[in-house]
């Protein structure tokens, strides 16, 4: 089974810069599974976080690290789906750290069910 789930990813102009930023694998005692945008593979990976400080590199979901840091195609009907608007409700949306996200541009992501 495959579902499409609409995301609003950003371009690569909008990623905020700290998404560049190397994952902080600093020794402070914790062990935290988080995620950190990879600018090389181009895409969210896990990792160990210590659970001090850090980075702004670091995400509590993939889901998250994938909505404010990677980068999706400019095409979003790519996939053969029409994406319709969703209405803009609420105030804007802010990261894990309560920095505001940038403003986004819509597409599209496949997922399966397995």
């Amino acid at each position: 089974l495959t579902l499409w789930v609409e995301l609003t990813p950003v371009s690569s102009e909008l990623r905020p810069e700290y998404c560049n930023l190397p994952p902080d694998r600093r020794k402070c005692g914790g062990y935290f599974p988080a995620y950190y945008y990879n600018p090389g593979r181009h895409t969210c990976l896990e990792f160990d976080y210590a659970g001090c400080d850090g980075n702004k590199n670091h995400f509590n979901t993939r889901h998250e690290c994938d909505l404010i840091c990677h980068e999706w195609p400019e095409d979003p009907n790519q996939y053969g789906s029409r994406v319709l608007p969703c209405p803009e409700r609420g105030p804007p949306a802010k990261d894990h750290s309560g920095d505001p996200v940038p403003k986004p541009h819509p597409g599209l992501i496949p997922f399966s069910l397995q």
